[in-house]
């Protein structure tokens, strides 16, 4: 057993794969499977969290996500990871190339610790 889900709409998404894409499929699913069984050398396994946007995670977590968030960026300003510029103070120019990123919220596996992620 392996933790893929996957949802099928319609027949547009279909495709087809000859005998190498199916050995490569083959081979991800069972190092999918080793990891959530621990591996072969007993390390820890794959792990599949639900991440979820800041808004909806601070709705979804409520005081336990906004300390998870402020916790995070307190530290990225700590260590000097950028300096806040406002938006209004930027040339066309430099807007274009600023970059965007998201911001994620999870609950850890144990059940307690929510942490933030931020993805370019």
């Amino acid at each position: 057993m392996h933790n893929l889900a996957f949802q099928q709409v319609g027949n547009t998404n279909k495709g087809e794969y000859d005998a190498d894409e199916a050995l490569v499929v083959a081979r991800v699913i069972q190092q999918m499977r080793e990891g959530v069984n621990g591996g072969i050398n007993g390390q820890d396994g794959v792990s599949f969290i639900q991440q979820y946007y800041l808004n909806k995670g601070l709705k979804i977590f409520k005081e336990r996500g906004k300390d998870a968030a402020m916790k995070e960026l307190d530290q990225l300003i700590k260590r000097s990871c950028w300096t806040p510029i406002s938006i209004e103070k930027l040339r066309p120019t430099e807007r274009k190339k600023a970059i965007d990123a998201m911001m994620l919220l999870a609950e850890k596996n144990d059940g307690v610790t929510i942490t933030l992620c931020i993805q370019r």
